[in-house]
């Protein structure tokens, strides 16, 4: 049972990991979508060249100043996210250890009352034979 917890657990954490990397294609996709509708509109914006290219320096500037910080947000959320992927991995592998180590001391005490089982039922049968012989 405990492997199947550890096999489902991994394909969430599969699955996580795959909505995570969607949503960043989907967030660099509209980034790049926004820069260039915007670069366009300078572009055939009415204005001189020397107000168009203010424009555009002032956007890139921003856009930059943006593309950091989305950038550094995406960078702890991953850093979160493989934490606590870790740590849940952890806390599996001892909880499947913790199990293993149950079932084996559970084996070897059914193993000792087999054979002491085992035991009294050879005394028994020697007595019997013995009984027999006299």
């Amino acid at each position: 049972m405990i492997l199947l917890d550890m096999i489902e657990a991994r394909r969430r954490e599969e699955r996580r990991k795959k909505m995570f990397e969607d949503g960043l294609k989907v967030a660099a996709g509209v980034a790049t979508g926004l820069a260039i509708g915007a670069t366009a509109g300078v572009l055939f914006a009415p204005k001189s060249g020397e107000e168009t290219r203010e424009d555009i320096k002032a956007f890139y500037n921003d856009t930059v100043e943006k593309a950091s910080g989305f950038a550094e947000d995406v960078k702890d959320k991953a850093k979160k996210t493989m934490e606590d992927a870790k740590l849940k991995g952890r806390t599996l592998k001892t909880k499947a250890l913790d199990k293993a180590e149950e079932v084996i001391e559970d084996a070897q005490e059914k193993a000792d009352e087999v054979a002491e089982d085992a035991k009294e039922k050879v005394a028994e049968a020697k007595s019997k034979g013995e009984t027999k012989n006299k």
